[in-house]
């Protein structure tokens, strides 16, 4: 898991307490990450073909898609910006934090 991953690796990655990160289903909830309900509508898809939440559940993990969906393409702007964001660096962080 990148979470326990990034913890643990020299770059120490810290989990700010308040937030919230959103993770797909693939990753369990726990304090500070927030994935969608399973076994309820989930595809951003199916929801523009002008269908309605039955389900509390539904309806968050509607809202939950769309916020991702956001995220991601904020992601592939700042990639297209910025080519070394793209792939693995050969660089070390502190040169590519240096370069953006």
């Amino acid at each position: 898991m990148i979470i326990k991953w990034g913890r643990n690796s020299i770059y120490n990655l810290a989990i700010v307490l308040g937030y919230y990160y959103l993770c797909n289903a693939y990753y369990n909830n726990c304090e500070g990450f927030l994935g969608p309900y399973r076994g309820q509508q989930y595809n951003s898809n199916y929801w523009r073909q002008d269908r309605q939440p039955t389900t509390p559940q539904e309806f968050f993990n509607m809202k939950h898609s769309s916020a991702r969906n956001v995220i991601e393409r904020a992601f592939d702007l700042l990639k297209g910006r910025w080519r070394i964001l793209g792939s693995r660096s050969s660089y070390s962080i502190e040169i590519q934090v240096r370069i953006i």
